[in-house]
């Protein structure tokens, strides 16, 4: 059982690393689809 629960608080830190990753990465898709949004904003204005 001791070896379970170490088990298992090794994989609770590998999500926790995991969803941070995730986190970090829509961030980044959600800038980018700005900068899209923007650009296609400046095309319609000109």
């Amino acid at each position: 059982i001791q070896e379970l629960r170490r088990q298992i608080r090794v994989l609770n830190n590998q999500i926790a690393g995991l969803n941070r990753t995730i986190e970090e990465q829509q961030e980044t898709i959600d800038a980018e689809e700005e900068l899209h949004q923007e650009r296609e904003r400046r095309v319609y204005v000109k």
